[in-house]
């Protein structure tokens, strides 16, 4: 997370796909704010698991998994050209998904938090957690002196061992009807993201990023969800909180659809992207919709139609951020979302971070929520203007973030 194409032979960033990944974090933050407020229309909230459509908020999932895929030909494609060994960017690779686990863990917990069981305070307990997230993956300026290096190295790894500790010490409330530690039955996005980007990744480096391969790999996971949903893949061991089809079925393939932009957009001439983008949106679409008969539209269910409806809905999205920004190049409207796209992470845990400081001040940055309507979402906006306002101060500060 955090990382941006850049064309093979140029310096030029390809600011798109931070932009993009900005709009994505904003759009995730704003509407988790809104989730379940009282007066707003159906539209803003996730379409009810037994019904056959998506709402905008349910495509904010997908849009994390396109750019995380988008990603992934920068990172592990600079690393195959420069003769990097397999041993070491396999270990890239389980590290940073070890990381987005880890952190889905947290997520999926923290609402069955036990102050009494654990010795600490939930709101101490998670802001603790949170900073030393922060600090864990704290990335290195660039330009840094050795010394400079060295102390931010021992930081890290001084947090990850508290980090570490915190988990261990995490007790549920045994009222909630989950184990008394950490329930591994629900990952939260970033436990997805982290699935999708271990099985994306190493299958980009066995096809060596060859196209032709990258195209028949979303088809693949697509026929391994309707197998697994359809009781085919009996023969692999399950687990609870370990949805086969999910995890390595449908929602990986819309992390492909990125993969496979991304490495058109790396490696093609910039004269025949936008083409490229229109006709693979276009043409996911076509088959989401061709297939949507089979199981439905369902993110809860992640289903197969709505994994390449999405993704399809995706690369037209990324197409328009792609000609407005670095065709056009009309860019100075979007500099800040730029900025939380290339600190995609520490946004993201932003808004816990700062619920639990005014919390723990005894201060409330949403009084309105509760009366709902356009008052509660006006406040909401506020809020995110701050988590948008921090993220870019400290951004600012080279407090980058980065699994």
């Amino acid at each position: 997370m955090g990382e941006s194409v850049k064309k093979e032979g140029s310096s030029s960033r390809l600011v798109s796909l931070d932009a993009f990944r900005g709009f994505a974090v904003l759009a995730m933050v704003f509407f988790n704010y809104i989730s379940d407020m009282k007066g707003l229309p159906s539209w803003t909230q996730h379409a009810p698991s037994d019904l056959d459509a998506f709402t905008p908020v349910d495509l904010i999932f997908p849009g994390f998994l396109f750019a995380a895929g988008l990603a992934i030909p920068l990172s592990l494609g600079r690393r195959r050209r420069e003769g990097a060994p397999w041993t070491t960017t396999l270990f890239h690779i389980l590290f940073r998904s070890a990381g987005l686990l880890v952190l889905g863990i947290f997520f999926a917990n923290q609402e069955h938090y036990s102050a009494k069981l654990t010795g600490l305070g939930e709101a101490t307990y998670q802001m603790l957690f949170l900073v030393l997230v922060v600090l864990a993956w704290l990335a290195v300026p660039a330009g840094a002196s050795p010394r400079v290096r060295l102390l931010v190295r021992w930081i890290k790894g001084g947090s990850l061992f508290f980090l570490l500790c915190l988990l261990v010490a995490f007790r549920a409330d045994p009222g909630s009807g989950h184990t008394a530690w950490l329930d591994f039955g629900y990952w939260d996005i970033l436990g997805f993201i982290g699935w999708a980007y271990l099985g994306c990744s190493i299958l980009y480096l066995v096809c060596r990023g060859n196209p032709a391969a990258l195209m028949g790999l979303p088809g693949f996971m697509i026929a391994m969800y309707i197998g697994d949903r359809h009781g085919q893949l009996g023969w692999f061991p399950h687990f609870e909180g370990f949805d086969l089809g999910l995890l390595f079925g449908s929602a990986p393939a819309m992390m492909m659809a990125g993969v496979i932009a991304g490495e058109r957009m790396r490696a093609g001439p910039r004269k025949g992207s936008a083409f490229f983008l229109l006709a693979f949106g276009l043409g996911l679409l076509a088959a989401g919709l061709l297939i949507r008969p089979l199981h439905g539209i369902s993110k809860d269910h992640g289903t197969d139609a709505y994994s390449l409806v999405s993704s399809g809905i995706m690369s037209l999205l990324f197409l328009a951020f792609y000609l407005v920004m670095d065709v056009v190049r009309w860019r100075r409207w979007a500099g800040w979302l730029v900025v939380v796209g290339s600190n995609a992470l520490l946004a993201y845990i932003m808004p816990d971070l700062l619920g639990n400081l005014t919390s723990l001040a005894g201060l409330d940055l949403s009084p309105f929520w509760d009366r709902g309507g356009w008052v509660g979402v006006l406040n909401m906006a506020v809020d995110t203007g701050i988590v948008v306002i921090v993220t870019v101060v400290m951004t600012r500060l080279k407090v980058v973030v980065r699994i």
